[in-house]
C-alpha cells in the first residue's frame, strides 16, 4: 500500500497538480481523494491517446521484405506489424507497369501471404514461380510436427504443377535471407533446377545407456547416418555452434541441388572441406554460372570460433565456383543435357571438378551476382578488409567463359574502388547535403541487379544520412544517382531511396522521409538521369496493426519538418563531419520551445538515415519533442577514413561528437536547453550512459535498450568478443586466428571506455530495456547499471522482455517499449 500511494504521489507532483487533498487508501481500501482519480483518469486518457497515435503511425510504416519485375508486373512484399497476435503478417501487391512510361497500370488490391509461405522466388523468364512452404503436420502421423515443401508454380504462377517434399534425413532448415547464410536460385535456360542452402545434418548420436537400433528407414544420409554412442552432448557432434544472435538456428549452412523435374535433391560436396569431412566452412549467396553447368557462392571461414554473424560485415570470406554438371545430370530425367544448356560440346556428363576461389586474394568477398546478357560475374569486395562490423566495399566483376565452363580470373576488374575520403574537389560531379560520394556501403547486391541488357548494376548505399539507389557503368564504372525530382515532395531528390526491379529503360525505387512513410515511383534509366516523377507514384496504404482504435488517417505529415545539419568535430578533424538528422514538431500549443531527445544509433559503425521513421516520429508528433539523430564520426555512408577513425576511441571520439552536435544545435535557440534528454540502444545505449555519466547537468534525462556498460565484462559473454577488442583497444588488437582471453591491462583499458567508468556521476532518471535472450549484449550489461543506479539512489525503472533479443522487435515487446519511452521523457522531462 505504500508504494501505492508513493507512486501516485510521484505522478502527481511531476503533472504539478495540487496534492493537499490527497488521502491514502483507508483501512477497508474505500476511500481515494478527487485528485488521485483525477490523475488516474488524466493518465488513462494520455494513455489511450498514445496507443491511438502509435497504432496510426505504425499502421503507415511501409517495410518492403522483398520485389521482383516479372511479367509486366512490379511485385513486392510488405511486412506488417500485428499486436493483437504479436506476429509479423505479409502482404503482397502486384502491381502492374503500363506501357505508357508516365504510369502505372491500375493494381487489384494486396493479399495477404499465407504464414506457412517462406519465401517466394520466380523464374528469370517469369514463366515459374518456387515457394517454399512449411506445413505443420502436428495432426498426421509424421514423426516431426513441421515439414519443408517447395510448390513449383507454372504459366507465370497460376497453376500449381507440382509439391516437392524436401526430406528432413537429407537436410535441415532451409535459409532464405539474403544477407548472409541463405539464398535460392534458378538455373537459367530450361529453368529446371534450383540452388538453395539448408542445414546440414548433425552426426547422429545416442546416449552410452541406449541400447535401441535405428530403422533403416529413419537413417540419414550421407556420413550423418553413422551413430556414435556418447557424444550427444559433445560440440562439434551431438552440439554444433551456432552463428550467434538472430542465427542461433543456423550452424551448418551446406549447399543442396533440386532437379525441378524429378523432385530429387542432392548436397553439393565439392566445396572447401570435402564430402564428409566437418568443414570449416559455411556457404551462403548461391547463383547459377552463365550457362548453369556451375555454382557460385560465398563461403565464411569459421575458425578459430564463430561469432556472431548478423550486422558483421567484416567476417573472412571468400567467393567460390563448384561445377554441378554431372550431379545436374545424376539427379535429373534426361540422360545428356541441352547443347545451348552443357557449356560446350560434350556428348558425356563429365566428372564434377574440384571447387574454384574466385577471390583468392580478398580478405572479404560475398555477394555474387550474374548478368546472362554478358555473362559477367559481379560481387563485393574489400581485398584489405576491415576490423571494424562495417567498412566501405568495392564492386568487381570477371568474365565467365561458357565454352570452357569456368570463370577467367584473369579478366578481374574493378568497378567501385573502396573510398577512403570522399572527395572535396572542384571535379566533384554529385553531391548531398555538402558530401559527394562515399563509396559503396550495403549488406548485399540486389538479386536482379543488372540492366536488361547487362551495361548498368543498380544498387543503394549509405550516403551520409541517405541511402540513395545508384546506376553503376558495367564498361566504365561510372557512378550515377537515381534523382526523383517531384515539386510536391519536400526535399525532392534528397529522399532516402532504395532499389526495387528494373523493367526495360525503367527502373523503380522506394522512397521516403523522416516525415512521410513513403511510396513506390519509376524513373528513366536514360542518359538523363532526372526525370519527373510525379504523375508515377504508386501508394501503399496503411493496414492497421491492432484492433485497439481505428486509424487516425492521413498522418500528419506536416506537423513534422526535418532538416540535415552538418557539424565539424571539436578536434577540427579536416576529413570528417558530424552528420544529424532534425525532426522538429510545428505549432506547439503553449507556444513554447520544444524539449530536445537526442538519438545516437547503434553499431557503432551504422547510420541513421532519413528514411520514415515510426519511432522519431511517434516522439516527434505525440510528443512535441524535437528529435537529433547523430551520425558520429564512424558512421558509414562517410567513407572508410571515418570509420577508422573510432576503434580505440570509442567512449571517447564519438561522446565528444555528440556533445558538439548537441550544444550546436542548442547555440541556434530552435529547442529548450534546459530540457535535452537521450535515448538510445545497443552502442546508443553505450552512449547514453557515457553523457548521462560525462555530462550530467546537459542530459536531463536517458532510456537505454539493451546498452553496453561494461566492456570489461562483456568481452566473455557476447557472440562479438571481437567489438569489445577492436572498438575499446583499437583495429589490429584482435586475432583472428587465435581465441585467448583479454589481458589485465586490456580489462582495465576496456573498462575505462565504458560508461561505468562515469556512473558515479549519474543523477538523470534512466528508463533500461532488455531482452533476456540477447546474445550480442548480455542482459547482465543492464541489469548492472540498474542495480548500481538504484543503489544511489537514482530514479531508474526497468522493462524486461523476457522472449525478446537484442533488436526487442517483436510486435507487441516493441509497442511496450516505445510507449515506456513516451511517457518516460514526459514525466522527466
Amino acid at each position: 500500500m505504500h508504494f501505492f500511494f508513493c507512486s501516485l504521489f510521484f505522478l502527481i507532483t511531476k503533472d504539478q497538480l495540487v496534492v493537499h487533498g490527497f488521502v491514502h487508501r483507508s483501512q477497508q481500501g474505500q476511500a481515494k481523494s478527487s485528485s488521485s482519480v483525477f490523475v488516474s483518469r488524466t493518465m488513462a486518457t494520455q494513455a489511450s491517446n498514445d496507443v491511438e497515435a502509435y497504432n496510426t503511425i505504425f499502421s503507415s510504416v511501409i517495410e518492403l521484405s522483398g520485389s521482383y519485375v516479372r511479367n509486366n508486373a512490379l511485385t513486392v512484399i510488405r511486412s506488417v506489424r500485428d499486436i493483437d497476435c504479436n506476429k509479423r503478417r505479409k502482404f503482397v501487391y502486384h502491381i502492374p507497369i503500363a506501357h505508357d512510361t508516365k504510369t502505372f497500370g491500375v493494381a487489384p488490391p494486396p493479399y495477404e501471404l499465407s504464414s506457412s509461405v517462406k519465401y517466394v522466388l520466380p523464374s528469370p523468364t517469369g514463366a515459374k514461380i518456387a515457394k517454399l512452404v512449411e506445413e505443420d503436420t502436428s495432426n498426421s502421423k509424421a514423426n516431426n510436427k513441421k515439414r519443408q515443401v517447395i510448390e513449383i508454380w507454372t504459366h507465370g504462377g497460376a497453376s500449381l504443377q507440382k509439391r516437392i517434399l524436401l526430406s528432413d534425413k537429407i537436410h535441415g532448415k532451409v535459409y532464405t535471407e539474403l544477407s548472409k547464410f541463405g539464398g535460392m536460385s534458378w538455373k537459367s535456360g530450361d529453368e529446371d533446377a534450383l540452388v538453395y542452402i539448408a542445414e546440414r545434418l548433425s552426426p547422429t548420436t545416442k546416449s552410452f545407456f541406449d541400447s535401441s537400433t535405428e530403422e533403416n528407414g529413419d537413417k540419414k544420409q550421407g556420413a550423418e547416418s553413422v551413430v556414435t554412442t556418447g557424444t550427444q552432448f559433445t560440440v562439434g557432434v551431438g552440439i554444433q555452434q551456432d552463428w550467434g544472435e538472430k542465427y542461433s538456428d543456423v550452424c551448418n549452412p551446406a549447399l543442396f541441388l533440386l532437379s525441378v523435374d524429378t523432385g530429387k535433391v542432392a548436397p553439393i560436396s565439392n566445396v572447401p572441406g570435402g564430402e564428409g569431412e566437418r568443414t570449416e566452412f559455411s556457404f551462403g549467396q548461391p547463383v547459377f554460372s552463365p550457362c548453369g553447368s556451375h555454382v557460385i557462392y560465398t563461403a565464411w571461414d569459421e575458425c578459430p570460433r564463430k561469432l556472431g554473424a548478423i550486422y558483421c560485415f567484416q567476417r573472412p570470406s571468400k567467393i567460390y565456383s563448384s561445377s554441378v554438371f554431372h550431379l545436374l545430370m545424376s539427379i535429373s530425367n534426361n540422360s545428356s543435357l541441352n547443347s545451348k544448356q552443357d557449356c560446350g560440346e560434350r556428348s558425356y556428363p563429365p566428372p564434377d571438378l574440384d571447387y574454384i576461389c574466385i577471390t583468392p586474394n580478398d580478405r572479404l568477398a560475398r555477394s555474387p551476382r550474374v548478368s546472362l546478357a554478358t555473362t559477367v560475374v559481379a560481387f563485393l569486395c574489400n581485398s584489405k578488409g576491415f576490423d571494424s562490423h562495417n567498412g566501405c566495399m568495392g564492386l568487381d566483376i570477371i568474365d565467365w567463359d561458357t565454352k570452357d565452363s569456368k570463370p577467367l580470373l584473369s579478366t578481374r576488374r574493378a568497378l567501385v574502388e573502396p573510398v577512403f575520403t570522399p572527395r572535396k574537389d572542384s571535379a566533384v560531379k554529385h553531391s548531398f547535403f555538402g558530401l559527394s560520394f562515399p563509396g559503396l556501403f550495403l549488406d548485399y547486391l540486389p538479386p536482379d541487379c543488372f540492366s536488361f541488357d547487362g551495361r548498368y548494376i543498380f544498387c543503394d548505399t549509405q550516403w551520409g544520412s541517405a541511402s540513395k539507389s545508384l546506376k553503376i557503368s558495367v564498361l566504365d564504372g561510372s557512378v550515377e544517382p537515381l534523382w526523383i525530382d517531384d515539386s510536391t515532395d519536400s526535399h525532392c531528390g534528397n529522399s532516402h531511396q532504395s532499389f526495387l526491379g528494373a523493367f526495360e529503360n525503367r527502373i523503380f525505387l522506394f522512397h521516403s522521409e523522416p516525415n512521410r512513410p513513403g511510396s513506390i515511383v519509376a524513373v528513366s534509366t536514360s542518359e538523363k538521369t532526372r526525370f519527373d516523377t510525379t504523375d508515377i507514384k504508386f501508394t501503399l496504404h496503411p493496414i492497421a496493426i491492432t484492433s485497439y482504435s481505428p486509424l487516425n488517417y492521413p498522418l500528419e505529415m506536416e506537423a513534422v519538418q526535418w532538416k540535415i545539419i552538418n557539424s565539424n568535430p571539436s578536434d577540427r578533424d579536416p576529413d570528417n563531419i558530424i552528420q544529424s538528422i532534425l525532426l522538429m514538431p510545428q505549432n506547439r500549443m503553449d507556444g513554447t520551445k520544444p524539449p530536445l531527445i537526442v538519438v545516437p544509433h547503434g553499431g557503432p559503425h551504422s547510420c541513421s538515415s532519413i528514411s520514415f521513421m515510426p519511432t522519431s516520429f511517434f516522439l516527434c508528433l505525440q510528443g512535441k519533442y524535437a528529435v537529433l539523430l547523430v551520425n558520429y564520426r564512424g558512421s558509414t555512408g562517410f567513407g572508410q577514413a571515418s570509420i577508422d577513425s573510432l576503434p580505440g576511441k570509442a567512449g571517447a571520439r564519438d561522446v565528444q561528437d555528440l556533445f558538439t552536435a548537441t550544444t550546436s544545435l542548442l547555440e541556434e535557440e530552435e529547442v529548450d536547453a534546459s530540457r535535452v534528454g537521450i535515448c538510445g540502444g545497443s552502442h546508443g545505449g553505450f552512449l547514453a550512459g557515457h553523457m548521462i555519466g560525462q555530462f550530467p547537468d546537459l542530459f536531463k534525462v536517458a532510456a537505454m535498450r539493451n546498452p553496453v556498460t561494461n566492456i570489461a565484462t562483456m568481452v566473455t559473454s557476447t557472440d562479438i568478443a571481437d567489438w569489445c577488442y577492436v572498438e575499446a583497444l583499437g583495429a589490429g588488437s584482435y586475432d583472428w586466428t587465435k581465441f585467448r582471453p583479454p589481458f589485465k591491462d586490456e580489462l582495465n583499458s576496456m573498462h575505462d571506455a565504458s560508461p561505468v567508468a562515469h556512473v558515479q556521476n549519474v543523477k538523470s532518471p534512466t528508463l533500461i530495456a532488455l531482452g533476456m535472450s540477447d546474445r550480442r549484449v548480455p542482459p547482465s550489461q543492464g541489469l548492472e547499471y540498474y542495480y548500481t543506479l538504484r543503489s544511489k539512489g537514482v530514479a531508474t525503472k526497468l522493462l524486461v522482455y523476457k522472449e525478446d533479443d537484442h533488436a526487442i522487435d517483436s510486435p507487441v515487446s516493441e509497442a511496450d517499449h516505445w510507449i515506456n519511452i513516451k511517457q518516460w521523457f514526459d514525466d522527466h522531462l
